[in-house]
């Protein structure tokens, strides 16, 4: 019998436990109806008085605080009336989808309003093959490629950016049209990190970039942002040289000529020397046949006539 009393108190303790619970949760909801409809009419006051960023502030909250379907209806139109007509579509067929028959039959004309706003949206459609990159469209991201879906647009023109990292950046100005689909190929070329010195010469020559044998005439070698010394080398001419500063990215296309040597006969130094050897050979030939010996052994002082013959 004991045991009989036992249960049925556990039971109705369950059950008060229960009723509590619900009330708590009842009052709770009563509570945040409450507070989502003081916002919602602080969101109304301001439709009327034009301030519709602020009644876009106050709906959110109120939604926030009770998801009641009407708040989607009044910040759809305070958006429609802000120009956001992507977002103001989406808040009137979420009311639409939403609300009940009694609440939607407040709102007549419902569907030639959504109709109206849908005619000022187009579809754009993102095609790139570089996974993962962001894309934005008017400054704010809308996904991640692949998109595996078009993009609600308001018509006219709209500016898109795509980026990735180590990919040069996407931007085009797109002009969209209202019910209209336009597709976008995107190429995301990769980031240069190095620089392109492009060398050529009248004649066929060596090339060294930074004191690197880099090839014959006409050459092409990738090097690293900053500054690098070439020199073009030939035969028998003299180096060309020349220091180039280049940035990433950058192509750099220049001709060096060396300079021809002259012939060793054509040098000043080689004929001074030689003149020098003859002018020495002169004086000492001068000096010796204008001697006068103030006698000898088979002439007379004096002059000697008759050819004179100078052997080497």
């Amino acid at each position: 019998m004991i045991r009989v009393w036992q249960r049925i108190l556990v039971c109705l303790l369950v059950a008060l436990a229960a009723v509590s619970a619900t009330a708590v949760v009842r009052a709770e909801g009563e509570q945040a109806r409450q507070q989502g409809a003081e916002l919602k009419r602080l969101g109304d006051q301001a439709m009327d008085e034009m301030r519709y960023a602020d009644a876009i502030d106050a709906y959110d909250r109120a939604y926030d605080a009770y998801p009641d379907p009407a708040v989607l209806y009044n910040r759809g139109r305070a958006r429609e009336a802000r120009g956001e007509v992507v977002e103001a579509l989406r808040d009137l067929r979420r009311f639409r989808d939403t609300a009940n028959q009694e609440v939607r039959s407040r709102v007549p004309g419902l569907e030639e309003l959504i109709d109206e706003v849908e005619a000022q949206i187009g579809l754009l459609v993102v095609v790139c093959p570089v996974v993962g990159a962001t894309v934005r469209v008017a400054g704010e991201a809308v996904g991640r490629t692949p998109l595996l879906q078009s993009l609600e647009v308001p018509a006219g023109k709209v500016e898109v950016e795509v980026t990735a990292k180590g990919r040069v950046p996407f931007r085009s100005q797109v002009e969209i049209r209202g019910r209209e689909e336009h597709h976008l190929r995107v190429v995301l070329p990769k980031v240069e990190t190095t620089a392109v010195l492009s060398v050529r010469s009248p004649g066929r020559a060596q090339v060294l970039v930074d004191g690197k044998n880099v090839g014959a005439t006409p050459a092409e070698v990738r090097v690293a942002p900053g500054r690098h010394q070439v020199v073009v080398r030939a035969p028998s001419r003299h180096d060309a040289e020349a220091t180039v500063v280049v940035e990433a990215g950058e192509r750099r296309e220049f001709q060096l000529e060396p300079e021809r040597r002259p012939p060793l006969l054509a040098r000043w130094w080689f004929w001074t020397g030689i003149g020098v050897v003859a002018a020495a050979t002169a004086t000492t030939l001068a000096l010796t046949l204008e001697k006068q010996p103030d006698e000898g052994e088979n002439f007379a002082p004096g002059q000697i006539p008759g050819p004179l013959v100078v052997r080497y």
